[in-house]
């Protein structure tokens, strides 16, 4: 199946981790313009010794389209870009729908960091 196939056909994926479970989603673009499609999501960075768990994410719709808030939660064993770490690919697994906030952060490590991003799309002009 070629790229265009896959995102103009409404195609359906499954996380690459047989480990986490399996839960499906459309990749198409969402009607809405956000850049990530609300849902809490579990990150994974591909380091040198293979993919490790680094985060997760909660992305919730906004009021109007194109408007979006993302909570970042990163842990300590996240790579953050550098002069070390040159290159970055980081894998988002998505798990579900939105969950409240005090329930995305209940098992977060102290150690993480916590990111919170307003984000509306923007045209070039």
């Amino acid at each position: 199946m070629t790229y265009d196939e896959l995102f103009s056909n409404n195609a359906f994926s499954t996380s690459p981790f047989p480990e986490e479970r399996e839960i499906t989603m459309s990749h198409t673009r969402p009607a809405d313009s956000v850049q990530i499609m609300p849902g809490t999501y579990l990150l994974r960075q591909v380091l040198t010794e293979g993919p490790a768990t680094v985060g997760k994410l909660l992305v919730n719709a906004g009021t109007a389209p194109g408007v979006s808030t993302e909570k970042w939660l990163l842990y300590s064993t996240y790579r953050w870009p550098s002069s070390d770490h040159t290159t970055q690919s980081i894998e988002f697994l998505y798990q579900g729908t939105p969950v409240s906030e005090s329930e995305f952060l209940e098992d977060a490590p102290k150690t993480a960091t916590y990111i919170i991003a307003s984000c509306q799309q923007q045209a070039i002009e």
